[in-house]
């Protein structure tokens, strides 16, 4: 009976044991649940936190959404929200948080090109384009002195340094570009065209200004943005001087193939050349005649577009301004003239004048735009070079408007954040959406 009674007592201790082992085991199990899903909670909350102190003049300016940081920062600041919160919570100790801002830099191109389409949120690209109230600029002139105002140009090597285009190819294929209009690959009243509406081509036409049009009526160090896109020097008329060239040598390329195509033109160089070079070097002539009036015809192209004036991208006969009288007296035409033909056109002036006709005076009203024309030039760019020069702008502008320290390196889109609490790791991942 002794024995039965001991038995009994041990296996009932034992049940009591195991009993109460099941139930610390629970209450451990329940515990670990309930902290890791007050941490889930937390954590999804400190993560948004981080977020959503945005550069606020960054998003009412471009739209971009972004925060200011670094590692330990972010990690000491998600620290401090875990103590505050997780403070006393469930005898939870010791909590380590860690916040990884790597791969969601504002300075790398495919990072900053998803925070520009993020920018227009759900609003069509192409309703975005129809608003757009780019106007005329005004005359740059100084009323009072009558004398231009002095081209803006960034000079510190610390701001050029950390420029996101630094980089960056930087190559203008000109018979690349003469194709691209002969094929029409251009834009339109209208905005640019269907086919090639995308966020970034948006965004400059939104943001930027060019010599001719303003974007808007916020501060922006640069007047010349579009043709700064499209050369990347830190000096205003440096820009626009490099897209006069490049518009110079598309319009000549297109007007010598006009002048190849027009039988009478054609006829005309080649009687003058007849006269100037009897023989075989009247060919030789005629090709320089030809290239002469083509540079005088792009010449004078650049200087209407500059002026706000319309030209076609393939002349007619009704579009073609300049005569050919322009160039005949010209010094630097004569120079690729041999010596045999500068005395025959000396000799023979009068006949070479009276063969070539009078002068032309045209007002054309068709064809393309200044902004038109750079709009192509835009296009044709490498795609990492046309987003960086974007980028730059975007941190030039910044740095004029509010900080001087302002960079896009500093800034994020992102963040991932790992907290250590309960003996398990809590991992969360947020960006802006």
């Amino acid at each position: 009976m002794r024995n039965r009674k001991g038995s009994a007592t041990v296996l009932l201790s034992m049940v009591a044991v195991s009993l109460s082992m099941a139930i610390l085991s629970a209450i451990l199990v329940m515990r670990q649940i309930a902290i890791g899903s007050t941490v889930e909670s937390y954590g999804r909350i400190w993560t948004t936190a981080v977020l959503s102190e945005y550069d606020r003049n960054l998003f009412r300016d471009y739209g971009i959404m972004a925060f200011y940081g670094n590692n330990p920062e972010m990690s000491e600041k998600v620290q401090y929200y875990l103590d505050y919160s997780l403070k006393g919570v469930l005898g939870i100790r010791s909590p380590k948080a860690n916040a990884e801002l790597n791969g969601y830099e504002m300075s790398d191109v495919e990072n900053f090109r998803n925070a520009l389409v993020k920018s227009f949120g759900q609003e069509a690209l192409e309703s975005i384009l129809k608003k757009s109230k780019r106007t005329t600029r005004p005359d740059s002139t100084e009323k009072d002195s009558g004398e231009k105002k002095k081209p803006r140009e960034i000079r510190n090597p610390v701001v050029l340094r950390t420029l996101p285009s630094r980089d960056a190819e930087d190559s203008t294929n000109i018979e690349k570009l003469t194709e691209l209009f002969k094929e029409g690959k251009y834009t339109n009243d209208a905005g640019v065209s269907l086919k090639s509406i995308t966020a970034e081509t948006v965004f400059i036409r939104k943001h930027f200004g060019s010599a001719l049009k303003i974007a808007d009526k916020k501060k922006h160090y640069f007047q010349n943005e579009w043709e700064y896109i499209i050369k990347g020097a830190p000096n205003d008329e440096t820009n626009l001087k490099s897209c006069r060239r490049r518009l110079f040598l598309v319009r000549n390329g297109l007007n010598l193939a006009y002048l190849y195509s027009d039988s009478g033109k054609v006829e005309l160089v080649t009687s003058l050349a007849e006269i100037i070079s009897p023989g075989p070097m009247g060919l030789v002539t005629q090709g320089i005649l030809m290239e002469a009036w083509a540079a005088l015809e792009a010449k004078q192209d650049v200087e209407d577009l500059l002026q706000g004036e319309r030209v076609p991208v393939m002349k007619t006969e009704k579009t073609w301004k300049t005569s050919i009288q322009g160039i005949l007296n010209d010094g630097e035409m004569k120079k690729k003239l041999d010596e045999d033909s500068q005395k025959m056109l000396e000799e023979k002036n009068a006949e070479v004048q009276e063969a070539a006709g009078g002068s032309i005076q045209k007002k054309v009203s068709e064809g393309l735009t200044y902004e038109d024309y750079l709009w192509v030039l835009i296009l044709a760019m490498p795609k990492d070079t046309r987003t960086l020069r974007i980028m730059d702008l975007v941190q030039i502008n910044m740095k004029y408007r509010y900080y001087r320290d302002f960079n896009l390196a500093e800034y994020y889109g992102g963040v991932d954040v790992t907290i250590n609490a309960g003996r398990k790791k809590h991992s969360f991942h947020k960006e802006y959406q």
